[in-house]
């Protein structure tokens, strides 16, 4: 039976109108609640080890697994430079603060009362991520993979600019 959270783990109140919100939002109930709690709390609210940096790092190399499957999947006459330029423009962080923007997921960050982090290209980038991760831990990677497949723009061409970092901008 899932439990439902009254507190975090800083010890504010949970609305559980936005945790049934956020759920529904991702189209996952999630049996472990404090994952979805901390996949959206940044660290202003509840320190580093209780905010979803964690799960960001984990939520990284998830979604890098599921691209780099569907790309080499779904891109069969493209060679290693195309796929690595596809896969670039998938995982920058202004197409993942792009797609939280779309999906809505900027409305449900937790912060720090006074504190509005909703436009910030690189929060937004971070909570895709652990998002990823929390689906991931809670759903297993079919989980995680429905989520990027549903929220993704798979068919843009190839991106020609590789000469900056390509998680950034």
């Amino acid at each position: 039976m899932t439990e439902k959270l009254q507190t975090d783990e800083s010890g504010d109140k949970i609305d559980l109108q936005w945790l049934a919100s956020a759920q529904n939002l991702l189209g996952h109930l999630f049996a472990d609640q404090t994952l979805i709690v901390a996949a959206f709390t940044h660290a202003s609210r509840a320190g580093p080890k209780s905010s979803y940096e964690r799960l960001e790092f984990l939520g990284d190399r998830v979604l890098g697994l599921i691209l780099a499957k569907h790309l080499f999947v779904e891109f069969k006459s493209d060679d290693q430079g195309a796929l690595t330029k596809r896969f670039h423009a998938q995982a920058k962080q202004s197409n993942l603060s792009e797609i939280a923007i779309k999906i809505g997921l900027h409305n449900f960050i937790l912060a720090e009362k006074g504190i509005d982090l909703s436009s910030q290209p690189s929060i937004l980038a971070d909570v895709v991520e652990s998002l990823i991760a929390g689906l991931y831990l809670d759903g297993g990677i079919e989980t995680a993979e429905n989520f990027v497949l549903k929220h993704w723009d798979w068919h843009g061409r190839v991106p020609e600019d590789t000469l900056h970092n390509p998680k950034s901008a």
